[in-house]
C-alpha cells in the first residue's frame, strides 16, 4: 500500500504551483484526485462472500476498512452447506434482475443486497470501491500504473484553487487516463485486483 505522502514529491516535480501551497493542501488535492479516479473508472475491485440465512432476504454490505462502495458489479449464489470458506466455481449461478427473482441494491439508509428466495447457501458479490477520505492508504497498483493520472488530477485542482481556468492541460491528461482505464475495464483487463473476504452477515470475517 502507498500513502498520499508518496505522491507528494511527484506533484512537486510536476508543477511549481504545488510549491506555493501548504503541504496539507497538496495532500488533500492528491487524495481528492485519487478518490475521483477510483470512482470514475471503477478500476479498484474486491469481492465478498455472505452466508445466506433462512428467512433473511436483505444483507448489508459490510465494507472492509477504508473501502467506500462505488458499485456492485456481479452477484452470484451457490456454495455448499456447512462450508465456511466457499470459493466461487462453475456451479454458481449469476443473478440477473427481473428473471423470476429480485436482485436490488439499496443505497439508503444502508447499502445492501436484497435477494428474494435465493435458495442457496452463499452469496458472492464483486464490487468496485474507492478509498475513504480519512487517513486511508492508496492501493499499490494505483501508484505503479496510474500515478501520472492522479498527479495530473491533483495539479489541476491546485491550479483551479489558485485561479486558473477550469480546463487545464492536466485535466485533459487526467480525463485521457480515465478513458484508458475504462477501456481496460471493458476488456476485463484489470491488473492489481485485491481480494479480501468481508465478513458474512451476522458472522465472522474470512480472509
Amino acid at each position: 500500500m502507498k500513502s498520499v505522502a508518496d505522491f507528494y514529491p511527484l506533484v512537486l516535480a510536476a508543477s511549481d504551483v504545488a510549491t506555493d501551497e501548504h503541504e496539507s493542501v497538496v495532500h488533500e488535492a492528491i487524495r481528492a484526485s485519487t478518490i475521483a479516479f477510483m470512482r470514475e473508472t471503477e478500476i479498484a475491485r474486491d469481492e465478498m462472500y455472505i452466508k445466506a440465512q433462512c428467512g433473511v432476504d436483505e444483507y448489508p454490505l459490510d465494507m472492509p476498512d477504508c473501502h467506500v462502495l462505488v458499485g456492485v458489479r456481479d452477484v452470484w449464489i451457490g456454495g455448499k452447506a456447512n462450508n465456511d470458506n466457499p470459493i466461487k466455481d462453475d456451479g454458481w449461478d449469476k443473478l440477473h434482475a427481473g428473471r423470476n427473482y429480485d436482485v436490488d441494491i439499496h443505497t439508503t439508509p444502508n447499502r445492501a443486497i436484497y435477494i428474494d428466495d435465493a435458495g442457496k447457501d452463499w452469496i458472492y458479490i464483486s464490487y468496485s470501491y474507492s478509498i475513504g477520505r480519512d487517513g486511508c492508504d492508496i492501493p499499490e497498483f494505483l501508484y505503479e500504473e496510474w500515478a501520472e493520472a492522479i498527479v495530473a488530477g491533483a495539479v489541476h485542482r491546485l491550479k483551479v484553487r489558485m485561479g486558473a481556468a477550469a480546463a487545464t492541460i492536466e485535466l485533459a491528461s487526467y480525463e485521457q487516463a480515465v478513458a484508458v482505464a475504462k477501456s481496460r475495464i471493458n476488456r476485463a483487463y484489470v491488473r492489481g485486483k485485491k481480494f479480501a473476504h468481508a465478513k458474512p452477515f451476522l458472522g465472522g470475517r474470512y480472509r
